[in-house]
């Protein structure tokens, strides 16, 4: 996914990395916080500054396995839980 401005990026890692410790999670949104705020103040432009970034879910995978996180068990209970809620609200609706 494509993110335009550093606020729709932070909160799409947030979202990625919320199975993170607290603490751990923390630090990992001001890196890249303070990463996109130096490079606007440099001159360069949100939306240049946001394109160069590492994909969201490529940095969650990568801070999930540095902290002895299995990301690929995490996705799959993400997406069992998406199915599931589909298909509850798919049999209120009807």
């Amino acid at each position: 996914m494509e993110y335009k401005t550093q606020e729709e990026y932070l909160l799409a890692l947030a979202e990625a990395i919320k199975y993170l410790n607290p603490k751990d999670a923390t630090k990992v949104l001001q890196y890249y916080q303070t990463r996109i705020t130096t490079s606007i103040e440099y001159g360069e432009k949100e939306e240049d500054v946001i394109r160069k970034l590492p994909d969201v879910e490529q940095v969650a995978k990568e801070t999930y396995e540095s902290h002895g996180v299995n990301y690929l068990e995490l996705r799959k209970i993400k997406l069992k839980r998406q199915k599931i809620v589909r298909g509850i609200i798919s049999a209120i609706i009807s």
